[in-house]
């Protein structure tokens, strides 16, 4: 998942904000090394990184919700601020399983398989997918996808 970001982002953007960052303190490749801008370049790419998957995923959400805002809220809210994320859906992340004891919060913060999980849920908690078993027989796939936010715009004849 993160090699789209990498190679969207080492080449043009990374590296010349490395140069930029030592421009006049010594060559990029042999900067003295100081955990100090270890940390700067760290909080860097984890700024860029996120900012990258937030494009990227709520670019999907709106695809397939048509710009409804319950879904681009709650998807936002993660990105910006993922400590009001987590205190406000605690309990349903617990119950999934996407957390655990308290130190398992941290593992939200990444961005990984977790987050296209969190996007799907939150896609079915506003009615745009629905979730049935592949051997789904028609008589309960009709009613499954009924409920579905846009199905009549696609001409199903449901009878």
């Amino acid at each position: 998942m993160v090699h789209g970001f990498v190679d969207v982002y080492y080449d043009p953007i990374y590296l010349p904000a490395i140069q930029d960052r030592f421009e006049g303190k010594s060559e990029l490749y042999t900067a003295l090394f100081s955990w100090g801008e270890c940390d700067k370049v760290y909080a860097d790419i984890e700024r860029d990184c996120r900012a990258f998957f937030k494009e990227r995923f709520m670019g999907m959400a709106r695809l397939i919700s048509g710009e409804d805002e319950r879904v681009a809220s709650d998807l936002k809210l993660y990105f910006d601020t993922p400590e009001e994320f987590i205190a406000r859906y605690e309990d349903e992340l617990y119950e999934c399983g996407m957390i655990g004891v308290d130190s398992d919060k941290a593992e939200l913060y990444k961005i990984d398989g977790s987050l296209i999980i969190m996007l799907i849920d939150m896609l079915y908690d506003a009615d745009y997918v629905c979730e049935l078993n592949w051997k789904v027989e028609l008589d309960e796939l009709i009613p499954g996808l009924a409920h579905l936010h846009h199905v009549e715009d696609l001409g199903v004849a449901w009878g």
